[in-house]
């Protein structure tokens, strides 16, 4: 699945002239499953992706800031989705490609905290 997925990280220029990070990672629809995953108690999802050897998960996808709905749908079509999903991007987004936590979370003062914060729930992208 690894070389069918594609993975890419830009700058976009939001429409009032500031910049967001977008990460952005292509799953091909005819061979991945997705599935949602709950936890009883809240895990850090990049270190229970670790231990378990899931390397593709995500949590509060669309991890982009200052980007309105029609903003992200006109990005979404630009990078040829057929199919999205919007997900809340709040301070516990995390993503986990090829096992590795892309992004840092932000902590309760808007800034990246040192590490994943603990979740109950995400999606898990494994071959179909």
């Amino acid at each position: 699945m690894a070389s069918s997925v594609a993975y890419e990280l830009l700058r976009f220029r939001t429409r009032d002239g500031d910049e967001t990070t977008v990460y952005l990672v292509r799953h091909p629809l005819a061979t991945t499953h997705v599935s949602v995953l709950h936890f009883p108690e809240p895990r850090r999802l990049d270190h229970w992706c670790a231990a378990t050897g899931h390397p593709e998960a995500i949590v509060a996808g669309f991890f982009v800031r200052d980007l309105d709905v029609g903003e992200l749908a006109r990005l979404m079509i630009s990078f040829g989705a057929r199919e999205a999903i919007n997900l809340d991007g709040g301070g516990s987004a995390t993503l986990v490609h090829r096992g590795h936590l892309l992004n840092r979370p932000y902590s309760n003062y808007d800034q990246p905290a040192p590490e994943s914060r603990p979740i109950v729930t995400a999606l898990l992208f494994d071959p179909a």
